[in-house]
């Protein structure tokens, strides 16, 4: 494993108890060492979650890859959509909301180095629950390329859906859809 990763095992541990991380794997160039570019490469890992904990298992993707973004200060490749896709049943659905921007690509706001924030683009703030009205940093805003990312985790019929305001909160926000393919 390249120092680059292996430096951080602490943060990692403790960011695992946090996320309710059964098994966090590296593999690739960040697990053989030898052609890991500490500056250009990204980071691959597999990841278990522990079942029954409370957590919403799309909340646990999301907050794991980025709380391992900025730990690591490089992007970070988790097979989490592969994983969803493995325990759903045949013809079964993955439906989920995350900010979508509209544009094609998911734009890299910023990133966490040894040095502090590195801002590639203006700062931009979400409300967040629990700290409040735009206090929580956006590291990045999602494009409609996590379609492409769960076809290549082996979803199908992937597509976005304009949800109503049901619930009478004065917005609406696409739905993320993507369906386990029935067996033959």
């Amino acid at each position: 494993m390249h120092a680059a990763i292996a430096d951080k095992r602490e943060e990692l541990v403790e960011l695992c108890q946090r996320c309710g991380v059964a098994r966090l794997g590296v593999f690739g160039s960040a697990a053989r060492g030898t052609d890991f570019d500490p500056h250009t490469s990204d980071a691959d890992f597999l990841v278990e979650f522990k079942l029954e904990n409370g957590r919403a298992p799309l909340r646990q993707y999301f907050d794991l890859a980025e709380a391992l973004r900025q730990i690591l200060g490089r992007s970070v490749d988790l097979k989490g959509f592969q994983e969803l896709r493995r325990v759903l049943k045949p013809g079964g659905l993955l439906l989920f909301t995350v900010p979508l921007s509209g544009k094609s690509r998911t734009l890299e706001r910023a990133r966490l180095t040894e040095h502090g924030i590195e801002h590639f683009v203006d700062p931009a703030y979400h409300d967040d629950p629990i700290l409040g009205p735009r206090a929580a940093l956006a590291f990045r805003d999602y494009g409609l390329d996590i379609l492409d990312r769960l076809t290549l985790a082996g979803f199908s019929q992937c597509r976005l859906v304009r949800a109503k305001d049901v619930a009478g909160w004065g917005f609406t926000r696409s739905v993320v859809v993507a369906r386990v393919e029935s067996s033959r």
